[in-house]
């Protein structure tokens, strides 16, 4: 009888260490990152030839900061709408940035899509959206879901042309600066 409960020990103790081992192999395999980029600020790409978007994404909400690890965001084929599928690839690019001491890694695919684009970011209205990108190497896949909490002004001669188009098809306009109240 003593046999047979040190058996049924084993047989728990086993399984259990067979399950623990398979689930920490499931997670490294599926390389699928477990943070979540999902406060965003926006602004107009900073260089003077080329028009478009650049969106940053940051795990804490705080407006103007220089905040890291983060995701950088370049739209460079516009327009944008609602539910249009970007693609990122050699029109459109991404990087993460991991911290100040490194250098940004690009990122070569993946997408983004705007579920809602608001003229401002008065109290009420807002920018939301969802992206994915498969990372360099085999490091995994970053995918979340934003909201921008602020839009920073576009430099002089930067603008974003009325590129930027809501679902009523009314052009954002040039950049400017717009706070949230959560800002």
């Amino acid at each position: 009888m003593h046999s047979a409960a040190v058996d049924c020990r084993f047989r728990r103790l086993t399984g259990l260490t067979v399950l623990l081992a398979f689930l920490f192999a499931l997670s490294r395999l599926g390389g699928t990152q477990n943070t979540t980029y999902s406060h965003g600020t926006s602004t107009c790409l900073a260089e003077n030839d080329t028009h478009g978007f650049k969106l940053v994404l940051t795990e804490i909400d705080r407006c103007g900061a220089n905040l890291y690890p983060r995701l950088e965001i370049e739209i460079r084929k516009l327009p944008i709408r609602v539910q249009k599928l970007i693609v990122i690839g050699p029109d459109n690019w991404a990087f993460r940035c991991v911290s100040a001491d490194l250098p940004c890694e690009q990122v070569l695919s993946g997408e983004i899509v705007f579920d809602q684009l608001e003229e401002d970011s008065k109290a009420g209205s807002k920018t939301e959206g969802r992206y994915e990108l498969t990372l360099r190497g085999g490091a995994g896949v970053e995918r979340g879901k934003f909201t921008v909490h602020c839009a920073v002004p576009c430099s002089e001669g930067a603008s974003l042309g009325g590129n930027i188009q809501s679902p009523r098809k009314k052009p954002l306009g040039q950049c400017r600066l717009e706070r949230s109240q959560a800002c």
